[in-house]
């Protein structure tokens, strides 16, 4: 009920195209090279996920990260987000002082862009620009919490 409202009120006022809430929101915990994750979709679905990570440029710490992603598509049907987030995905990303976006591929060649913010420690206080992970997601069901 929640999704079908918001995309009623978008539509009511001809944003639905143009602006919309994260199709997910993802919490991550990088550790080393090793991470996982656990994404919520709008569709209501919780997933959790784990794989590699590679800091870049100092891969020896621990971080911490929350962030939305909009699937690169014009719209967005029911499903859509829950088939994005499932399964294999790799991912770049880039940060400053705690702020950063990037792209994520699925396994079937979707993208999405990401944005959000983290905080994180590295050996010998280096600051990281960036990272590349990737991994493999499992769908956990209907979590209750849909946007």
């Amino acid at each position: 009920m929640n999704w079908a409202f918001n995309h009623s009120i978008n539509d009511c006022v001809g944003l639905s195209n143009l602006m919309r809430t994260p199709d997910f929101v993802n919490f991550q915990i990088d550790f080393y090279v090793g991470s996982v994750w656990g994404p919520f979709s709008r569709d209501g679905n919780s997933f959790v996920g784990g794989g590699l990570n590679k800091a870049v440029s100092n891969s020896v710490g621990t971080s911490a990260s929350i962030g939305g992603g909009w699937l690169n598509q014009v719209t967005v049907s029911p499903g859509d987000t829950n088939n994005f987030v499932s399964g294999y995905a790799g991912s770049g990303t880039v940060s400053y002082a705690g702020l950063g976006g990037g792209i994520v591929i699925s396994s079937s060649g979707a993208t999405a862009t990401v944005v959000g913010f983290g905080a994180g420690k590295t050996a010998g206080n280096t600051n990281n620009a960036g990272n590349i992970n990737g991994g493999y997601t499992i769908d956990q069901g209907y979590s209750g919490i849909a946007w």
